[in-house]
């Protein structure tokens, strides 16, 4: 950035508008004196879901996203921000201005001055991916599932005018046709399957469009939070909800830990390790000042916060409300569908409807048609391990052996409560793999999976304090930020490549 000083560097910042109902993290914003400035910034070597201009010919992605975030911020305070699409590949960095951009060009809409036809192309793009990504656009209804993978392409089922935002379907993109379910999928090398949805066992089908829906409930539970903070009198929020904690004071910040006090005392629900929103008490909670955070400590007239970004550089004091709700359901809406199709796809069949017993057996155990295998340990059957096992106590290393004795596709549950060892028997467990993995080139690499980043951040510190010969071995997945501690950081494959030197030093 080489223009004027900025009054702020937002990166991933979560915001809301209560007058739309749109929330999201946007990429990059900044804040030179004045304006703002958004990005929605689109990386690899080559770009998908390429947004075409008929007249000019040229392409770029990120459209929709970047006019609703446009919108989003616009909507909050009535200034819009000057809004651009950064493209970043190797050796390729290109800005394209939101007024530039196809889809924007295309229908003839002006950003800087909203009117009907802004208002169309951002209400089209909005509502179509609401009614086919929420369920409301089937109800569940396999057989109209399965019609919209006949329809394909243009989702005619939904009607009104596609062409808007988009000139050719985005098939190369298309999950539906990457996962061979579209029917209408063109340049594929394999052939789609035909009738999938009535083909899927009931057992397995119940069970998709249950979580499915649950996660999608939990999705919009989350925007009406956010509503119902930014809508509620704070002292309502405080007295009748305790969610809020509102009028305190920033007496110290020490490294990403942000010490808060008040004159009156705390009374609240939230304790320590609720996720919280920390937003001047003269800003809306989500509406671009907020700070994510996790509360590490509530006692009398003190509360500290462990906050994931700067804190808004101004005097005043703060409120902080209860984000405990809003989590991104994306990634287990992703994992889910992958369960379905891997398990159709696996039980080896196609063309016909698949019986539940011919769906692979972790299939059939997840689903509760089949009972896993009786432990080997309850036969006496119990592995070596190595010496580093005698700093476990007895249920753990009984619960280890287990995990060591169990066949390939079973599933062994450990259960305990928070402070029982369970992170330091999965590094045990993880230490244990590794060491018999270089008979087996094929069993080498563990991957070990949370449900939060935290979790897999200790799993990372337990395994470098007790197996330190594993260090140059152990692969963090993911961004590196400023709330982790540096010996997980340094274990972040970006890191370890000192792939931002690259980039930055050329």
């Amino acid at each position: 950035w080489d223009g004027p000083a900025l009054d702020h560097l937002l990166q991933e910042r979560l915001f809301f508008s209560p007058t739309r109902g749109l929330s999201g993290k946007a990429d990059r914003l900044l804040g030179p004196p004045g304006t703002r400035l958004l990005y929605e910034v689109k990386a690899g070597a080559s770009f998908f879901a390429l947004d075409s201009h008929p007249l000019t010919g040229r392409r770029a992605p990120g459209g929709i996203q970047a006019l609703a975030y446009h919108e989003t911020l616009r909507s909050v305070d009535g200034r819009p921000p000057t809004t651009a699409v950064e493209l970043v590949a190797p050796g390729q960095l290109e800005e394209v201005p939101l007024s530039d951009h196809p889809v924007v060009a295309r229908a003839q809409v002006r950003v800087e001055q909203p009117d009907d036809r802004y208002v169309d192309l951002l209400a089209q793009g909005r509502n179509v991916a609401f009614a086919v990504q929420s369920g409301l656009l089937t109800g569940y209804d396999r057989d109209r599932l399965n019609a919209l993978a006949k329809n394909g392409q243009r989702l005619r089922s939904l009607g009104g005018d596609f062409s808007l935002y988009g000139v050719v379907p985005p098939c190369r993109s298309c999950a539906a046709q990457a996962r061979q379910v579209c029917e209408q999928a063109s340049g594929s090398a394999h052939a789609p399957w035909y009738d999938f949805f009535r083909h899927v066992p009931e057992r397995l089908y119940a069970y998709w469009s249950w979580f499915h829906g649950q996660l999608k409930d939990e999705e919009r539970r989350g925007r009406e939070h956010l509503y119902h903070l930014a809508t509620t009198p704070v002292l309502r929020l405080e007295r009748d909800e305790g969610i809020c904690v509102p009028d305190l004071e920033l007496v110290a910040l020490r490294g990403r830990l942000a010490h808060f006090h008040r004159d009156a005392r705390i009374e609240t629900r939230l304790r320590e390790d609720d996720r919280v929103l920390i937003t001047p008490m003269d800003e809306r909670p989500g509406e671009i000042a907020s700070v994510e955070g996790t509360i590490r400590s509530v006692e009398g007239f003190e509360l500290v916060v462990e906050v994931a970004d700067d804190l808004p550089a101004r005097p005043g004091r703060y409120r902080v409300d209860e984000l405990g709700f809003f989590d991104r359901t994306d990634w287990q809406i992703q994992g889910l569908t992958d369960f379905l199709l891997e398990s159709m796809f696996g039980s080896g069949v196609r063309g016909r409807g698949v019986a539940l017993e011919e769906l692979p057996r972790l299939t059939r155990i997840l689903l509760g048609a089949e009972r896993p295998t009786p432990s080997a340990i309850a036969s006496g059957v119990a592995p070596g391990v190595s010496e580093k096992a005698d700093l476990l106590n007895e249920q753990q290393r009984r619960a280890l052996h287990a995990a060591l004795a169990l066949p390939p596709g079973d599933l062994l549950l450990i259960q305990g409560p928070p402070g029982t060892g369970k992170t330091s028997l999965l590094a045990h467990l993880v230490a244990e793999l590794v060491r018999r993995g270089p008979a087996d080139a094929a069993r080498r690499p563990v991957l070990v999976l949370a449900n939060t980043h935290r979790a897999c951040n200790e799993i990372v510190l337990k395994l470098c304090e007790r197996f330190p010969d594993l260090s140059p071995a152990i692969v963090r997945v993911g961004k590196a930020n400023h709330g982790m501690e540096p010996e997980v950081r340094r274990h972040v494959l970006s890191e370890r490549l000192a792939v931002r030197e690259r980039l930055y030093g050329g």
